[in-house]
């Protein structure tokens, strides 16, 4: 064998190849490419404004309170009695402090009336003296059958039982409403045994006549 290697290899038969030469490693790749730049950071929004609160509502106003009557001062008001008025008879049938109807206060004396004829309702031993006016307030219905109502003052002994008096016809006197009606003690005067309202009818009625604020 080692023979037969040699003769061949003496003969210049099979030149064996030298080794191939290892390449040089190749060029590396470029260099990297640059970085972008780094952007700005944005800017923060402005800050919105905030609203404007809002106005409180209008408190409601308060109810108006009811109308106080005026007080009564005068010296017959009425307002706690009838304050001794008394009635002479028929067709009067009575008398007391009433809150159905007022000129002044809350009270008036309402004079109750049954029937036909002529009586009085009065206060005894009353005060305004000489020269005096007083001045009376009376009340009456619409329909009524009165004939004629008359605010007066009556004299004692002393002075002859004289009777002064204002006389008004139902008919010249507002319904519903109430009328003023004064009367003036004389000057020469005795003192006064009763102060009141004669009340007259002229058919037989049944109703109320008022009276109130009896002042001097």
């Amino acid at each position: 064998m080692k023979s037969r290697a040699g003769a061949i290899l003496s003969a210049g038969g099979v030149t064996l190849a030298s080794g191939a030469t290892t390449g040089a490693g190749g060029t590396g790749g470029g260099a990297g490419g640059t970085g972008g730049a780094t952007g700005a950071a944005g800017r923060g929004g402005t800050t919105g404004t905030g609203g404007t609160a809002g106005t409180g509502g209008t408190g409601a106003t308060g109810g108006t309170g009811g109308t106080t009557p005026p007080a009564d001062g005068a010296q017959y008001n009425f307002e706690s009695s009838g304050q001794g008025w008394a009635i002479s008879g028929a067709p009067l049938t009575g008398a007391a402090s009433s809150t159905a109807r007022a000129f002044a206060g809350t009270h008036a004396l309402a004079v109750s009336v049954g029937g036909n004829g002529t009586a009085q309702v009065a206060a005894s031993s009353p005060l305004p003296g000489p020269g005096k006016v007083v001045t009376f307030h009376v009340w009456i219905p619409s329909g009524s059958g009165l004939a004629s109502l008359q605010p007066f003052v009556l004299q004692g002994a002393s002075g002859n039982w004289t009777w002064t008096g204002t006389w008004r016809a139902a008919s010249s006197l507002t319904a519903n409403a109430w009328n003023t009606i004064q009367v003036t003690v004389p000057a020469n005067a005795a003192p006064l045994f009763q102060l009141g309202v004669q009340v007259a009818t002229s058919t037989s009625w049944t109703g109320t006549v008022y009276v109130d604020t009896i002042s001097w």
